[in-house]
């Protein structure tokens, strides 16, 4: 699914599915819980003041670890810093357990990055993370975004189908750590009738 001040490794290979078409578009679960009902109704909602840190526990989850609360309050002070809005994350929750969390940060370009957790999702956490993309790319595609990416290691196929199944398509395999980059290699030319441009506020109506 791609943080932030603790030293992490970055990973070498990164997938990236995104969907083109947004506009078609408490307490933290524990594993050894019962699973819900099936026909329990799911609500996606922002949380609560006291439910961030335990919705952002969830968010960082990666293999079946946990980021511990240093790691949360270095995360919220790392997102703050850059201008990410906390009041965007949502909580899917059902039987009065959240199940599932996301964290949309909107970009320049009418596109937006979702960070949620990478964690191995159990059947009604699939059902619950599903509906809270859904919803998550429907608010921001009122809000003129046309673009949702999200970054996943390309051998997490759970993870990958969940966002295939909600309307996302494979993209591009990153493989830049794979190679050192050349400083002085030749510009990439542009077929006949393209152009580079440079985002700024003079261009921004062209993204």
């Amino acid at each position: 699914a791609s943080s932030p001040a603790k030293r992490e490794k970055l990973p070498l290979r990164q997938s990236t599915l995104f969907c083109g078409c947004v506009r078609s578009l408490s307490n933290l679960f524990r594993r050894d819980d019962a699973a819900p009902a099936d026909d329990a109704p799911i609500t996606c909602r922002p949380p609560q003041p006291d439910e961030i840190s335990l919705a952002l526990r969830m968010i960082l989850s990666a293999d079946g670890h946990r980021p511990s609360e240093e790691h949360i309050q270095d995360f919220i002070r790392f997102v703050e810093f850059r201008g990410v809005y906390l009041t965007d994350m949502r909580l899917a929750e059902q039987n009065g357990r959240v199940q599932w969390a996301i964290l949309p940060v909107q970009s320049p370009g009418r596109t937006m990055l979702l960070f949620g957790t990478t964690d191995r999702l159990r059947e009604h956490e699939q059902r619950c993370a599903g509906r809270l993309i859904n919803e998550v790319c429907a608010a921001f595609a009122r809000r003129d975004v046309i673009l949702a990416q999200v970054l996943l290691d390309p051998t997490n196929q759970p993870a990958r189908q969940l966002f295939l199944q909600s309307g996302f398509v494979d993209l591009a395999e990153l493989c830049y750590l794979h190679a050192e980059a050349r400083g002085n290699a030749p510009a990439v030319g542009t077929p006949p009738g393209f152009l580079w441009e440079t985002y700024s506020a003079a261009t921004h109506p062209i993204f």
